[in-house]
């Protein structure tokens, strides 16, 4: 905490000397399009758009359109906290005489990667001024791959992107009407939930109110968790596709990310499909990680396998073609 604080006061300074810049104070408000291409602290907004309705927009999570009903000022924007920061983010304001005074900052679900656009159309439809964030990255909410390699990513998606959207959004807010939000409220649930308790733990000025439903908090218990139940499942497939008279074999090295480092792991794959064979039973595949990052084979994984295997005559499966194996 002793880390944060101080980064986090010195990056508000700056978004508040940029909007001062910018007027915000005066009684003139901004008009929409005036928004963008200004800089608040480490926020860049790259789009600034009067939006009529009709309006569809299309949303990841979950991927269907979002047709939104009201007029508003949409601000597109990207903050960059860190050399490998990129947290899109956007604004959306109601008219002033539709606006409730109020802000809420919308939460993500699952590992985030997009804006929860249904989320925001509702808030809008109440009057909020409204905020959302992809937390850094972009991709599906059970798509994790982004974090390998990316420890300033992972930063962003833990805490950095929900706080720098909040605070970043109330200058935008301000410098838009004229005024400053009379009360800020933040709403999520799953990883929302577990962002919305992570502003009340480390930001609780970021809000006035938060909702934290269904937090998924205790990252990685609750996701070490979900592995272990797994396991039954995945003993059940390992024994379909090691029953199988032919499999296929490949490996490959992965990336790891250890200690803020990426090293290199392997990745043993074994799938069956008895189909090409008129086989009645279903395909299926299952993966086996080298913990200690090696090429050596893995005979364990075959251990009473008594069937034929195709493998390519490297790396890891070398040992397999060598005349003077036993066998």
């Amino acid at each position: 905490m002793s880390k944060v604080v101080p980064k986090r006061t010195a990056a508000w300074t700056a978004i508040v000397s940029g909007a001062l810049a910018f007027g915000v104070g005066s009684a003139a408000a901004a008009d929409c399009q005036g928004l963008a291409g200004k800089n608040f602290g480490d926020a860049t907004i790259s789009a600034a758009t009067s939006v009529a309705p009709p309006f569809n927009v299309a949303g990841k999570d979950p991927p269907t359109p979002v047709s939104v009903n009201k007029p508003f000022c949409r601000v597109e924007g990207v903050l960059k906290p860190s050399a490998d920061s990129d947290i899109k983010f956007e604004v959306w304001l109601p008219p002033e005489s539709a606006w409730n005074g109020k802000y809420q900052g919308i939460g993500n679900g699952g590992f985030a990667g997009s804006l929860i656009y249904r989320s925001m159309d509702r808030s809008l439809e109440a009057g909020y001024a409204v905020s959302g964030t992809d937390t850094g990255h972009s991709g599906g909410p059970l798509d994790a791959a982004w974090a390998l390699g990316h420890p300033e990513k992972i930063v962003d998606f833990g805490w950095r992107a929900i706080h720098e959207t909040a605070v970043a959004s109330k200058v935008i807010i301000e410098a838009y009407y004229g005024k400053p939000p009379v009360h800020t409220y933040f709403s999520g649930c799953s990883d929302g939930g577990r962002e919305a308790l992570m502003e009340a733990q480390r930001f609780p000025r970021d809000y006035d109110g938060i909702i934290a439903g269904a937090p998924a908090n205790f990252w990685t218990k609750l996701l070490t968790a979900a592995a272990a139940t797994l396991m039954p499942l995945v003993d059940v497939i390992r024994d379909h596709v090691f029953a199988a008279e032919r499999i296929h074999a490949d490996d490959t090295t992965v990336p790891v990310l250890a200690k803020g480092k990426t090293r290199v792991g392997r990745l043993w794959t074994y799938v069956r499909d008895d189909r090409p064979f008129a086989g009645p039973d279903p395909p299926a595949a299952v993966f086996f990680y080298s913990r200690d990052r090696g090429g050596e084979h893995p005979e364990q994984h075959l251990a009473g396998y008594a069937g034929l295997m195709q493998a390519d005559a490297y790396a890891g499966f070398t040992k397999l073609y060598q005349a003077n194996r036993k066998p």
